[in-house]
């Protein structure tokens, strides 16, 4: 693992992964090389649905389980161990360019839980991968 670090940032960079990309030998955090990086941020490649996007819905949706884990649990006992949680995710377009509107989700049948949270994702504002 080589450092290269000034005053302000750091990045690491494992020699020992290749990049998801072009396979060459050292990526950062983000498991691109610096070439793919370079390149990516050239051509503003960026995916509509990014990781960033992904990783709040993962963690809204495991959120809204634990706070309804209660409920849940105490609908499962009354319905004899058959219950359904219906999990739901929904992602719509915003006007601001890269911004993604999440709304999600949980229903099930235990006095009727039925709870719907919006968020907004903006990819554009990530971080360059593997600096912090």
């Amino acid at each position: 693992m080589k450092k290269i670090a000034d005053n302000l940032k750091t990045l690491e960079i494992d020699m020992d992964k290749e990049c998801t990309r072009c396979n060459t030998a050292g990526v950062g955090k983000g498991g691109l090389c610096l070439q793919c990086v370079s390149e990516s941020l050239k051509k503003a490649q960026f995916d509509a649905i990014g990781t960033l996007t992904l990783q709040k819905a993962k963690a809204e949706i495991c959120y809204m389980i634990d706070e309804y884990h209660k409920e849940i649990d105490e609908a499962y006992v009354k319905a004899d161990g058959d219950l359904t949680v219906a999990i739901g995710l929904k992602m719509a377009g915003t006007r601001m360019a890269g911004e993604v509107e999440l709304t999600v989700s949980i229903n099930f049948v235990e006095s009727r839980i039925k709870h719907a949270i919006k968020i907004l994702v903006n990819e554009k504002q990530m971080k360059i991968p593997g600096v912090e």
